[in-house]
């Protein structure tokens, strides 16, 4: 759960559960942006009894589940 919350004239985002939502997000917005921002034609899906994962040659392997 990711949630934003006022602070003062800002906003900030409070976390819980077993994943950092927002955090994450950030991460995956980071690495996409480093990689030149590649198309979805770019990527790679894989799905297997390890799980679904989303590919890029340049960007970390993002789990789906």
């Amino acid at each position: 759960m990711a949630a934003l919350t006022p602070e003062g004239d800002q906003l900030g985002v409070r976390q819980a559960g077993p994943v950092g939502l927002w955090d994450r997000a950030a991460e995956v917005l980071d690495a996409h942006a480093a990689a030149g921002c590649p198309g979805p034609e770019a990527f790679r899906l894989t799905i297997d009894a390890a799980g679904q994962h989303l590919q890029h040659p340049a960007m970390p392997t993002l789990s789906l589940e």
